[in-house]
């Protein structure tokens, strides 16, 4: 368990007691149906965040969902955790570095799972225990295991399905904005690459890759940052 891990954009994400940190390692070949798509590892770490809490039993419905392109939040607007994944390549092998901070019992500074729970109870007038970091852990890593072994028995369609079930953004109207150009659009799905979907007034899908690219739900704005 790590206190200190680094956000997206060069960014901290601290830990104060309560919070679960874990970096996990993956070695993943490039032939392999993952390494053929290994920008969709982020995603898959943040679905086993998630979908390991919604899984258990009397929690399918506690309202925790996942924010493009590697944000766990509450609702649509609080944010409970995130994930980086950093990679390496050799001429066989994808050597992968996946971090996830999640608050898990700590209400400061913002909101934490076990608070989602309890809201949850009240709203439902059920009596949910809370989670402990150990077994939130283990419900990731073991959904972890899951879900690659998914990939490789039907393919990536069905992780991108159970990613659209739990995500915040289908049928949202955003702005995509570049150094030079705005423009409506409506988002529409992530593609098998883990790529933002979104299709303008004339019927045109644009793809938006998550690497440099920031997605502000409050605001309805995807900004597409300009490469150099």
């Amino acid at each position: 368990m790590l206190c200190v891990c680094p956000g997206r954009g060069g960014n901290l994400w601290l830990s104060p007691i309560g919070c679960m940190m874990a970096s996990i390692h993956l070695r993943v070949p490039r032939d392999s149906t993952l390494g053929g798509r290994i920008t969709f590892l982020q995603h898959i770490i943040a679905l086993a965040a998630v979908h390991g809490i919604r899984s258990l039993p009397g929690y399918e419905e506690i309202d925790i969902r996942l924010k493009w392109p590697n944000d766990i939040y509450y609702g649509h607007n609080m944010k409970l955790g995130g994930v980086l994944v950093t990679s390496s390549m050799s001429s066989s092998t994808y050597e992968c570095v996946a971090g996830c901070g999640l608050n898990v019992d700590n209400s400061n500074p913002t909101i934490c799972v076990n608070d989602v729970v309890e809201i949850h109870n009240r709203s439902k007038g059920m009596k949910l225990d809370k989670l402990s970091v150990e077994l939130t852990l283990a419900q990731m890593l073991n959904t972890i295991e899951w879900l690659l072994d998914l990939l490789d028995r039907e393919g990536i369609s069905q992780l991108v399905a159970l990613y659209h079930k739990y995500w915040i953004h289908s049928g949202s109207k955003v702005v995509l904005q570049t150094d030079d150009d705005r423009r409506n659009v409506v988002v529409t799905g992530i593609n098998e690459n883990g790529f933002l979907l979104v299709k303008d007034g004339q019927g045109v899908v644009r793809t938006v890759m998550p690497d440099g690219n920031s997605f502000d739900a409050l605001r309805g704005l995807v900004t597409i940052k300009q490469r150099v």
